[in-house]
This record gives C-alpha cells, structure tokens and sequence, in this order.
C-alpha cells in the first residue's frame, strides 16, 4: 500500500548527461545537462495539485489546450536545463516537451506551482535524500525564473 501526503504520485527523476537521459541512480561520470520529474498529480488530496495545473497552464497560451483535459492518468513532466538564449532566464523549462515562455506574465504562475509542488514532496520527505538533491535544484530554478521574471517581465 502506497500512502499519499501530497498530489504527487510516483515522482521520479531522469537527468540528462551527455545527451542521453538516464533514471536517477545509474553511475555516469558526466555533468548533468538536464533534470526531468515525471509524476502523477491528483486532487485526491487537500493539495488539489491537478486543478492547479489546469489552472496555471489555461493561462498560458501555449498550454491552454494542452493540459485542458489532462487527467491523473496523464503522466506529468517538468523539465529543466541551461540556456545560452537572451530571453532566458538562464534556463529552459519545460511541461511535458513543450516550452515556458518566460517572458509571458504567467510565468508568475507556473514558477509558483513548480515551487509549490516540490516544496511538498521536499517538506514531506518522502523521497530519497539523493533524489531530494535534484527536485531542491528544480525548486531553485523555478524560484530564480520567477524572481527574475518579477523585475523584468510586465
């Protein structure tokens, strides 16, 4: 029986090194390039994580129909990487393959929810210390991206 404290179900990890993604744990000695989570979300507790992605993504344009019909079934992806792009904010972000425009105002929004999320399974503990490392470093970027989108972006 698996307990649920949080609308998180069955995150897990992937980083990216040498062009290859790879499951949290196996041994390569290359610099980490990208760090992926791929969960589950649900409303099934007071968290209500599904009906704020849905909330968050409707604002955004290239995720309005997207996420429009996104179920607990469907798997969720947030994606995180460095960017040599100026209107970057020294990263990418993505949801399930598909670019964050970080000069859009929902930004707020979706750095707001990423944080909240892992903020959750970080306070909780439910996770691995090792794989705690790498949602903390998905949690620090999203903060960065919205704290700089907050003095640039109208």
């Amino acid at each position: 029986m698996q307990v649920n404290f949080t609308g998180i179900k069955d995150p897990r990890i992937y980083l990216k090194r040498q062009g290859v993604l790879v499951p949290h744990g196996v041994a390569a000695e290359s610099k980490i390039h990208t760090i992926r989570m791929d969960c589950f979300l649900t409303d099934r507790t007071g968290n209500m994580d599904l009906s704020e992605l849905k909330r968050v993504t409707a604002k955004t344009p290239n995720l309005q129909n997207k996420f429009k019909n996104f179920t607990e079934n469907d798997l969720f992806r947030i994606e995180v990487s460095p960017s040599q792009e100026p209107q970057d904010f020294g990263y990418n972000l993505k949801f399930n393959g598909e670019d964050i425009q970080q000069w859009d105002k929902s930004i707020f929004c979706i750095c707001t929810f990423i944080c909240g999320i892992t903020r959750n399974l970080l306070k909780k503990g439910l996770e691995s210390p090792e794989m705690n490392k790498y949602i903390k470093a998905i949690n620090l970027v999203a903060d960065k991206i919205g704290k700089d989108g907050l003095r640039y972006v109208d």
